[in-house]
């Protein structure tokens, strides 16, 4: 064997020495990362918005995060979309249900009590920005370069048009 080869080997054990003898320790400074993910709310949720429907509060934020009270927000829970998008506003229904749009041009739309999430997939744009829902639960959407899209059958079809003057 070689200089080279017999000093690689050696460099290699001893990398690999390094991590068995702490380099791959868990994070000691809040607990680890197994019990921050096991929290309600975590640090890296950055909630963007909230929405009531008179008997559950939701709170949306970062990597799909649906954060749920049902006591008014006393307590919390945990209820992730299953495709971890960013989301970026909340509403409530006339029915109860709940309404929430993502970055990445989709609205789901929730159960009242928040437990079970179905994804719409919204008109193009450069990007949605709000979203409303009317007691008559008519879904609004509003977005870059004066985007209004409405629907009237729960996010299965849309009607788009531009705010902006003479694009109408």
């Amino acid at each position: 064997m070689s200089y080279r080869t017999r000093l690689m080997a050696a460099l290699g054990l001893g990398a690999l020495a390094v991590l068995a003898l702490g380099g791959c320790q868990g994070d000691q400074r809040s607990g680890g990362v197994a019990a921050e993910m096991a929290k309600p709310v975590r640090r890296i949720d950055h909630l963007q918005s909230v929405a009531g429907n008179g008997k559950v509060l939701v709170a949306v934020g970062a990597f799909g995060a649906v954060i749920v009270s049902e006591d008014g927000g006393a307590t919390w829970k945990r209820r992730d979309l299953p495709e971890g998008g960013a989301l970026i506003k909340a509403a409530a229904c006339g029915d109860g249900s709940f309404a929430v749009l993502d970055f990445g041009g989709r609205l789901w739309l929730g159960t009242p009590d928040a437990a079970s999430w179905s994804a719409r997939q919204l008109p193009p744009s450069d990007a949605q920005l709000d979203v409303a829902c009317t007691a008559e639960n008519r879904l609004w959407v509003t977005g870059a370069r004066g985007l209004l899209a409405t629907s009237r059958d729960g996010g299965k079809s849309w009607q788009e048009r531009s705010l902006v003057s003479g694009e109408a």
